[in-house]
């Protein structure tokens, strides 16, 4: 990570020290205990929203053929035209999918911050010599957009997921 005593003088490796401290410990630490802590998770859970995993995954199966309007996502962000093959946020499901094959809770913040980019590359695509207005999102229209993402992302423990982040990714 550092790989000097210089590398620390410098100011920006100084302040990137911290985060990177953690990173490591992170790296070190949580692929030894994630599945562990996810059956944990999935007993509590189960035994909360009183449903079995089976009956989740088939509710969430349902899912799998909506589109942004079923989520309340706002008109301007369906990304829907007939002209359009490609399903609208494909470029973010994709990489929202991705957030199982990380073990760490900074690695799975990491796939939340970059899919909010991909999010707004894709609305800024879509719009693209379509309109001279700027199309801006608000946090109100990135919750439902989020939903729809991750409905049609097939992540079965997204729950576990995001109670793993809740539970370890700090809060600053």
């Amino acid at each position: 990570i550092v790989n000097t005593k210089k590398d620390l003088k410098d100011k920006q490796s100084f302040k990137a020290y911290p985060k990177l401290a953690t990173i490591a410990v992170e790296s070190a630490i949580f692929p030894c205990i994630v599945k562990s802590l996810y059956a944990i998770y999935r007993l509590k859970l189960t035994k909360e929203i009183g449903t079995t995993i089976n009956n989740y995954v088939n509710k969430m199966n349902l899912l799998l053929i909506s589109v942004p309007a079923h989520f309340a996502v706002t008109p301007d962000f369906w990304l829907q035209d007939i002209n359009e093959i490609t399903p609208p946020y494909e470029e973010a499901i994709k990489n929202m999918k991705r957030l199982p094959l990380f073990q760490t809770p900074t690695q799975k913040l990491e796939i939340l911050t970059s899919t909010s980019k991909i999010i707004n590359r894709c609305i800024s695509n879509f719009y693209e010599g379509k309109t001279t207005k700027k199309i801006l999102i608000g946090g109100d229209d990135l919750l439902p957009i989020y939903s729809f993402i991750i409905a049609k992302s097939e992540i079965v423990d997204i729950h576990l997921e995001l109670q793993f982040m809740l539970d370890f990714v700090p809060e600053e």
